[in-house]
């Protein structure tokens, strides 16, 4: 509700998706909340391809409001999907560099490398948590490419890292 506000100027958007909601129209509640809901999936196809869908300008800077709120409340995985949208690649994995490790530690191994495919390779190079992250995650899905991840941890001066990597990544893939 409190997003909505900010990116609709309308200070009684609660109401409004509190309404929406009760009726079963383009938004449901997340469960456990009391004031978030989540926009169906159908709905936001159907706003990008309206004739009075916003300008591709107007949109960016709603997917940086957006982004901004989502940082705020320490959503750090919705806030990376915003600036992605918005076009700012190196925003989203700053963003993404706060949840990798945590990602990977609760075994999220799927939903971690489905967000790392999404950025450019030169992002990933240049926010060392992720250059760690990836590794971790190619050594630990024997992606084919563990080893250019791994050497790439090595060569950002993480030698003893990029060595206890490559021990899991032969015990996991082999030699």
């Amino acid at each position: 509700a409190e997003l909505g506000q900010l990116l609709t100027g309308d200070k009684d958007s609660a109401a409004m998706l509190r309404d929406f909601a009760a009726r079963g129209l383009f938004v449901e509640p997340i469960a456990g909340t009391a004031d978030r809901y989540r926009i169906h999936p159908a709905f936001r196809a159907a706003l990008g391809r309206h004739p009075g869908a916003v300008d591709a300008d107007t949109g960016v800077q709603l997917h940086r409001v957006a982004m901004r709120h989502f940082a705020a409340q320490q959503m750090h995985g919705l806030a990376a999907e915003q600036a992605l949208l918005a076009g700012d690649a190196a925003q989203a994995g700053i963003l993404l560099a706060e949840i990798a490790m945590p990602m990977l530690m609760r075994g999220e191994l799927a939903a971690l490398g489905a967000w790392m495919e999404r950025l450019p390779a030169a992002e990933i190079l240049a926010v060392p948590a992720l250059l760690h992250a990836q590794a971790w995650l190619f050594a630990l899905t024997a992606h084919p490419d563990a080893r250019a991840a791994i050497a790439a941890l090595d060569a950002s001066g993480a030698g003893a890292e990029a060595r206890a990597v490559d021990i899991v990544h032969r015990a996991y893939a082999g030699d």
